[in-house]
């Protein structure tokens, strides 16, 4: 587990989009979920490292979380979400509106997560 992280989260941009303000909200709120995780024993049940989870913000949002297979050098989980780059542009004027776009989807990609692995789920 990378420096007491069982989660980590990064975003990119599929089609051009602008906004600021959403790494530092995403930041808060990996680490509490991250924390959440921790608490339910994930580090000690997990098959993985952490999970590596990319927010995609494309031209449309898409509902299936991707999970891709453990890397076998890093035991991290790739996991990927897609979320409409016009809504967290639409967000970025308000950290309140970020957070309500990116826990969501943060939370969905989760609890994939913990249902292919029998793990327990995290609530909002």
């Amino acid at each position: 587990m990378p420096q007491g992280y069982i989660l980590l989260v990064g975003s990119v941009d599929l089609v051009r989009a602008r906004h600021k303000n959403s790494a530092k909200v995403s930041l808060r709120v990996r680490n509490e979920i991250n924390a959440r995780l921790i608490s339910l024993g994930w580090p000690e049940k997990a098959p993985f490292d952490h999970v590596s989870l990319i927010i995609r913000y494309g031209e449309v949002a898409v509902e299936d979380v991707e999970i891709g297979p453990i890397s076998r050098g890093t035991r991290a989980l790739p996991v990927s979400i897609q979320a409409a780059a016009s809504d967290i542009v639409a967000a970025d004027k308000s950290e309140e509106a970020i957070e309500a776009l990116v826990r969501p989807l943060m939370l969905r990609a989760v609890n994939a997560v913990a249902e292919m692995f029998g793990l327990e789920r995290v609530s909002a």
